[in-house]
């Protein structure tokens, strides 16, 4: 038989061009890592990049890395290495999903702040640590307790501190029912300035330390009132039906934030006044959550309050003077209220049940955290802060119609940073907390 020529040649093409040219599609990716920090006091030394739990590799502050021989799939791309005063924006780790032969890309923008000033100054708190509810002072690394009230026979309660921080008002039912008392900043010279039938509470001082406002139900409901130092001169200056109360003085003395009841909708809304009642204006606006307590910044520029907006979960939030620009500064699992301000405006301290120590129908806990700075970085506030808690259990001071609140609990000492706060008393029981003034503790005034 005859062979054609050009059969070789045919089967050559058949072999190099036919069915099974031997390709298959890649088999692994890359993930290119890049990095952005902003702020100040930035963490010179940058930081490392971990995939899926294996070791980190360095990555500059500002800089980019590519990890290449990844599987096609989703992959946990993590970023260490972060220095206290710093934090990560959005998710860390972060999920990023890789495929065969493209590069998956995973950008991290850190924020820097300067770390917040120590811990200094007094705190006053309430306590049953001696079996009946006594006001206590100790300095804010929770040594150095000091019982003040020293009255077995009564509840003394809600303390408060004069500007120059030589007095504490306070709260006593040690007359038959809650009226307003005043203290030297050691205990000695124990007055009361109010006299009346109804329940009188929730002293604050005006910034001048001439006026008292404080929360009165004699009128049938409860109203603000001021009253001078003394006691003397005391005036209804919200004068409606309804529930107004926990009245705050503005740095300046010319307003009066407060919580009520007064808006349409019924609902719980922190206000702001002016100081002798007139031109009230909602600020919290929320009609779909309970927003109260305020408390005033030291600049008078911001108010921290407490708002179920989230989740209907209790939260602090802080928003301008004017009510703009609300922003949640704690994000937990838990109830976290009525906030106040250090003297100096590095930290907050507000209560939380975070700690889970309870004995009652509600949880409180005092948590001094979160130092507020200038920055575009939520969680810059967050994480560039220090913390300290203690634990209480308590009825909700939330309620309208509560009158005070009742405390058993131990806290225990654990470094961190906010979410986790650190412990500073061993047992706090703490209930109402205030800052001492710090003039007289070479700090600036509350």
């Amino acid at each position: 038989m005859r062979v054609s020529p050009w059969l070789p040649a045919l089967a050559f093409a058949v072999a190099a061009c036919g069915g099974d040219n031997g390709s298959t599609e890649p088999s692994t990716g890359s993930i290119e890592v890049t990095t952005t920090t902003v702020g100040t006091e930035l963490d010179p030394d940058g930081f490392t990049v971990a995939v899926d739990g294996g070791t980190g590799q360095a990555i500059a502050a500002d800089g980019s890395l590519t990890l290449d021989g990844l599987d096609p799939g989703s992959h946990s791309v993590a970023l260490g290495g972060v220095a206290d005063n710093c934090v990560v924006g959005g998710d860390n780790p972060r999920a990023v999903t890789v495929a065969g032969g493209e590069t998956a890309t995973a950008a991290f923008t850190v924020t820097c702040a300067p770390p917040p000033p120590p811990l200094a100054g007094r705190i006053a708190f309430e306590t049953d640590r001696t079996g009946d509810f006594e006001v206590f002072a100790m300095l804010a690394d929770g040594t150095d307790l000091v019982n003040l009230s020293q009255n077995a026979a009564a509840a003394d309660y809600e303390p408060d501190w004069s500007p120059d921080g030589t007095r504490l008002a306070f709260v006593s039912d040690r007359d038959g029912n809650d009226e307003i008392y005043l203290m030297n900043a050691d205990g000695t010279g124990q007055v009361r300035l109010t006299d009346d039938p109804g329940s009188d509470r929730g002293p604050d001082w005006s910034p001048d330390g001439s006026m008292i406002a404080f929360a009165s139900d004699r009128d049938g409901n409860e109203e603000v009132y001021v009253m001078s130092a003394d006691g003397s001169g005391q005036t209804n200056i919200t004068n409606r039906d309804g529930v107004d109360e926990h009245p705050a003085w503005s740095r300046d003395g010319t307003r009066i934030a407060f919580q009520s009841d007064r808006s349409p909708a019924g609902d719980v809304e922190v206000y702001v006044m002016d100081a002798d009642g007139g031109n009230p204006v909602n600020l919290s606006n929320d009609p779909e959550s309970f927003d109260g307590r305020p408390a005033w910044s030291p600049d008078g520029t911001r108010i921290a309050f407490g708002s179920s907006r989230a989740q209907d979960d209790f939260e602090v939030w802080v928003m301008d003077a004017d009510g703009g620009n609300p922003v949640r500064v704690t994000n937990a699992a838990d109830f976290d209220s009525y906030p106040e301000w250090s003297p100096d405006g590095a930290y907050l301290a507000f209560r939380s049940d975070r700690t889970g120590n309870s004995a009652g129908a509600a949880v409180s806990q005092m948590v001094k955290g979160s130092q507020m700075r200038s920055t575009s970085a939520l969680l810059s506030m967050l994480r560039s802060a220090q913390a300290m808690a203690a634990s209480t259990a308590s009825s909700s001071r939330w309620n309208p119609e509560r009158r005070r609140m009742a405390t058993a609990s131990n806290t225990r000492l654990t470094p961190a940073t906010l979410p986790n706060p650190i412990a500073h008393t061993t047992d706090a029981r703490l209930a109402q907390l205030q800052y001492a003034n710090g003039r007289s503790l070479a700090m600036p005034c509350q």
